[in-house]
Formats: C-alpha cells, structure tokens, sequence
C-alpha cells in the first residue's frame, strides 16, 4: 500500500473559521483546505500553497503545527494510507462572509474529479457554533478550539 503526506488547514480570523463546500460534491459535507505537497516540498509551504490555492486568500500566516493521523483509503477504492498534517493558519486580510473560488491548480483524484473545482466558502463563528466538517477534517478541531480558547484569555 502507498504512503502520502496530505496537509489540511484550519484557518481563523478571531474565533471564526473557513469552511468550504466542493460545488457537486455537497454530500462529502463542510471541509477544510487540504492537499498534496508537491515533490519534495516542505509540508509547512504546502499548506500555505494549498489554503491559497483553494481559498483564494493572501495574507495567510502559519500558527502552529496541530498532529497527523494517518487514513486508509481503500474504502474510496483508492489503494493508499494518507498521512494527515493539521496546521493552524490565520487569515491577516479583510474577509468576505462568504464567496466562491475556482481551485487554482485542481488535481485529479478519480475519474470523476471535474476539470474545474469550485468552493463555496464562508466562515463559521466558533464561539457560537461548532461544525460538524467532512470525515476526517475533524482531528484536531477539539485542539485548534483549546488554542483559540487560550488565546481569547490571554487577550
């Protein structure tokens, strides 16, 4: 079975974070940025490559490295084990509640991947709601929620 890095991001602005739906495939629910570090990039540019590629933002700016969890995927019939990087990532820019972005450089996972990858982003505020996101995107949300925690009492 082959091994591949994968980077997501949880990127805040205040208690707020990005969240995304994948145009065509709502089902797979409320994801985060993610992806695949190119050859022999560090994991840390690659999720900063990544959050902009997605998201269409600039002014992102690395916190913290959050954990891995590794994910077979073989129940998407995909022959491979990913190994998940969490950042935390903070969003410097004045942002827009919600917006579409078309993924700058889409990769193709399947057959059925489109050409074009459309997200549907907004922000989820949460000190008031805590989202249920896509399998897997959660890992780490309960640790990204005691940062923000501790970072609101500090302040």
């Amino acid at each position: 079975m082959i091994r591949k890095d994968k980077v997501f991001a949880y990127i805040t602005q205040g208690t707020r974070l990005l969240v995304f739906l994948e145009r065509g495939f709502e089902g797979f629910g409320l994801q985060i940025p993610a992806g695949s570090p190119h050859k022999e990039e560090a994991l840390e540019k690659a999720v900063l490559r990544e959050s902009r590629e997605e998201t269409g933002l600039n002014g992102l700016r690395l916190v913290a490295y959050l954990g891995s969890v590794s994910a077979d995927q073989t129940k998407y019939g995909i022959n491979e084990i990913h190994d998940r990087h969490f950042y935390h990532l903070v969003y410097e820019g004045v942002a827009r509640d919600t917006w579409e972005h078309v993924e700058a450089d889409p990769s193709i996972v399947t057959e059925c991947t489109p050409e074009v990858i459309v997200f549907e982003l907004r922000w989820i505020d949460l000190s008031l709601e805590i989202p249920t996101l896509a399998e897997g995107h959660d890992a780490y949300l309960g640790v990204l929620l005691e940062m923000l925690d501790t970072n609101q009492k500090i302040l």
